[in-house]
């Protein structure tokens, strides 16, 4: 029995603080005990004054009220001690420790005891004004079920308080995340499973970066500018997509060109080969270089007619070459250069 409460108090921390708490009491005090028992008895012959008396009969007439101001004050009891808990969970010492008593049983340990206490309180009374033994039953009834129904409304205001936290951390960090670096779910096994995917990501970032319209704004008021006066809205509407789409192809060559380098800094000190690290930080790139060229031929065909579209075929495949040769050139280029890197990570670990 004794192995069996012993085990109990040590998944429950905060009983066993308690209860060594109590008995450190008891035993610098060891007359705390029944000083509380004869201040509880002096307050129960309050029952033999009349007004006490005629007020605990009226309480009892009125159960519905009692339940309602029982449940009104365990809401607000609770309620307020949750928070204090909540605010002060940083400071406890044991909120660390597994299996421990959750804040809203913390919360409620409190009023409960005050409960039992004024319940002994009313019995007492009660007997001393030889009331009916009725009459205190139905009020301790009545304020149990209050109780019960403030304890549930707390909780109910507890979670719910909670949820809202919860939805506005959520949201603080989606607020976070960067607008040009895309955001992805985390795959299941990162940890232990490291995979080379996210590094295609590295040059999108940096072309949506230089595509700001913030910067953008400059190029496009010399664009309008030189358009004549007399040229319709909706040529003028194509060219300035097509300009854009013409200063993103280079942001991605040149977004290439830029993370080729750091890329290969950031992985020195493993045995990358040139064609895993090529294909790993340039496909992302080369596809939306790819569906760039698709947009700006389906325009050119709009615009011109099948003979421009033609032309920016061709020029789209040469575009395609020159940015898929480059990338394989830089990465490796960026692979050789990364020794250094390598070196000074090895150097320092030494």
């Amino acid at each position: 029995m004794r192995n069996a409460v012993g085990s109990w108090l040590d998944a429950r921390p905060s009983v066993r603080l308690a209860w060594l708490a109590g008995r450190n009491v008891l035993r610098r005090w060891p007359l705390a005990g029944p000083a509380a028992l004869g201040a509880l008895a002096a307050l129960a012959t309050l029952g033999r004054v009349r007004a006490v008396a005629r007020a605990i009969g009226s309480a009892a007439r009125e159960p519905r009220l009692v339940l309602v101001i029982s449940a009104l004050t365990a809401t607000v009891l609770v309620v307020r001690r949750h928070r204090r808990l909540a605010r002060e969970a940083h400071r406890r010492w044991l909120g660390a420790l597994p299996n421990d008593v959750s804040a809203m049983v913390r919360a409620v340990s409190g009023p409960v005891a005050l409960g039992l206490t004024a319940a002994v309180w009313l019995a007492l009374a009660s007997a001393l004004a030889r009331l009916p033994a009725w009459m205190p039953a139905r009020i301790i009834m009545a304020a149990a079920a209050g109780a019960v129904i403030g304890v549930a409304l707390a909780a109910a205001i507890a979670a719910a308080r909670e949820w809202r936290a919860r939805r506005g951390r959520a949201a603080a960090r989606v607020r976070r995340r960067s607008r040009y670096s895309p955001s992805e779910p985390a795959r299941s096994g990162w940890a232990t499973r490291a995979m080379l995917a996210p590094l295609g990501g590295w040059p999108l970032a940096e072309a949506r970066f230089k595509d700001r319209p913030s910067i953008r704004a400059h190029s496009l008021w010399l664009l309008l500018l030189a358009v004549p006066m007399n040229e319709p809205v909706g040529h003028v509407l194509a060219s300035v997509f097509v300009w854009l789409l013409i200063l993103h192809l280079l942001n991605l060559l040149r977004a290439l060109v830029r993370t080729a380098f750091p890329a290969s800094w950031w992985l020195a000190p493993t045995s990358l080969g040139s064609v895993r690290f090529a294909i790993a930080l340039c496909r992302r790139a080369l596809g939306a270089t790819a569906a760039a060229c698709a947009v700006l031929i389906v325009l050119t065909y709009a615009l011109g007619g099948p003979g421009p579209a033609r032309i920016g075929v061709l020029a789209a495949a040469l575009w395609l070459a020159v940015a898929g040769g480059l990338g394989v050139a830089v990465s490796a280029l960026a692979l050789r250069a990364r020794s250094k890197a390598e070196r000074a990570v090895f150097r320092w670990r030494g």
